[in-house]
């Protein structure tokens, strides 16, 4: 878990499963400070995205978004 970071890519192993996030530093709106120097790679065996209704961890693994 990353706190005070945002989400900006999936690193995705050689059978195209999800192994972890690229994230950079967030801003207070969600926004990120920007730029690869400050961007940080998270291995993980389970990525959970749980970033609410509009989250940018299930759009970038082509996750179907739940309807209402």
């Amino acid at each position: 878990m990353a706190t005070g970071t945002a989400v900006t890519g999936l690193i995705r192993d050689e059978d195209g499963r999800v192994a972890g996030v690229r994230v950079s530093p967030a801003t207070g709106d969600g926004e990120t400070h920007g730029g690869t120097a400050h961007e940080r790679v998270l291995r993980a065996r389970l990525v959970v995205g749980a970033d609410g209704r509009s989250s940018t961890v299930a759009r970038l693994a082509d996750a179907p978004a739940p309807t209402m």
